[in-house]
């Protein structure tokens, strides 16, 4: 055998085992969350902080630069074998399994942390996961391959494939750590105003597409058609939202005037609740009243979430000229945010406070302006 040729995959074995354990991993993160605590888990301290956090990010971060070893030796051939052994080795008894460990403690504890922020967790690690078995899946390419050409793939235009697919799986795995690990340094309250300025965002956008779609009204009416009711274009303009408002559709602008003030107050209701409560959500406390805070933002998310579906069947509603279908959305989406502001009314410690007197107000203005007449 000359020096060139290609050492045994002495590899083999440790891949197996780590690319079968990934595999049973990724079945058990593509589980529904848990909705209870088990009856074997007792009550967490909450006084100090979850053990599980500080794990979930060593373990990310640990993950991750084991990885970049990897992709280290991937990008300069002949591939290391007891290097990579010794990294393979690494990752199989140490990174992955307290990874698991570490999102299995946080999916358990729904008397602990928010869905939105076990659901984060959860996300965050299945992404990792996967990407570590496309690194995984590279390792074993090049190790089969052998050392002589595993760089150059038996060409350059394959080697430069493979070099891209190793930096691809890698920035992506990268981009996974980094984000668990910035879930854990921001909390809960981070992640849930994460989640509910998305919410906000939702509002504003249908809001402007409401004020464009009535300031094309005119637009469209003055535009002339042709024999086949087509504009010059070609476009057909008998169908969806370019038609406009109609001039003479005097009970359809007085909804829209009100539904844009309702969206502008309902998207200023998700700021106050993100600046005075969502930020500043406790994480420590006794086991009931943590409990406790969690079934509200629970509760709020689920009111929040709900009304996104609500806005897309008003902006509807509102191209098909539907008077009814308006009413019933808006009012539906307003009764929706008030219910949301409801759960967190009170102070994190169960008192009132100026946010109490203000978020009071806002439900209050949330409600229809005045009766609005339909036509005959």
């Amino acid at each position: 055998m000359s020096s060139s040729s290609a050492p045994p995959n002495t590899l083999d074995p440790t891949l197996h085992t780590l690319s079968a354990s990934l595999s049973a991993l990724q079945t058990l993160l593509s589980a529904p969350l848990p909705t209870t605590t088990p009856s074997s888990l007792p009550p967490e301290d909450t006084s100090t902080p979850a053990p599980a956090l500080p794990l979930l990010k060593a373990s990310a971060t640990l993950l991750k630069a084991q990885t970049t070893k990897l992709s280290l030796l991937l990008l300069h051939p002949p591939l290391a074998h007891p290097a990579a052994q010794q990294v393979l080795h690494a990752c199989d008894h140490q990174c992955v399994p307290a990874l698991a460990a570490a999102c299995d403690a946080v999916a358990a504890r729904p008397d602990r942390w928010p869905c939105a922020v076990r659901a984060d967790v959860r996300s965050g690690v299945r992404g990792i996961v996967a990407a570590f078995a496309d690194v995984v899946g590279l390792v074993r390419r090049a190790a089969d391959a052998g050392a002589a050409d595993a760089g150059a793939g038996g060409g350059k235009k394959e080697g430069e494939g493979f070099r891209e697919a190793v930096l691809g799986a890698t920035g992506v795995l990268w981009k996974g750590c980094d984000g668990l690990v910035a879930v854990v340094d921001g909390g809960v309250g981070s992640v849930l105003a994460r989640k509910v300025e998305q919410c906000a965002e939702v509002l504003e956008d249908a809001r402007v597409e409401l004020k464009d779609w009535a300031a094309e009204s005119g637009e469209n009416e003055d535009e002339p058609l042709g024999s086949n009711g087509e504009d010059e274009d070609g476009v057909d303009v008998m169908f969806g939202p370019a038609n406009g408002l109609p001039k003479d559709r005097k009970d359809i602008q007085e909804r829209l005037d009100e539904a844009l003030r309702r969206l502008r107050l309902m998207r200023t209701g998700y700021q106050a609740m993100v600046k005075r409560r969502i930020k500043a959500f406790p994480e420590d406390g006794t086991a009931s009243q943590q409990k406790e805070r969690v079934t509200k933002v629970d509760r709020l998310m689920e009111y929040l979430e709900k009304i996104p579906d609500t806005i897309d069947d008003l902006a509807s509603a509102f191209y098909e000229l539907d008077v009814d279908e308006v009413d019933a959305m808006l009012e539906q989406a307003c009764s929706d945010a008030r219910s949301a502001a409801s759960m967190i009314e009170l102070s994190w410690d169960d008192k009132e406070d100026e946010f109490t007197t203000w978020i009071r107000k806002w439900e209050d203005a949330l409600k229809p302006k005045q009766s609005i007449e339909k036509p005959d």
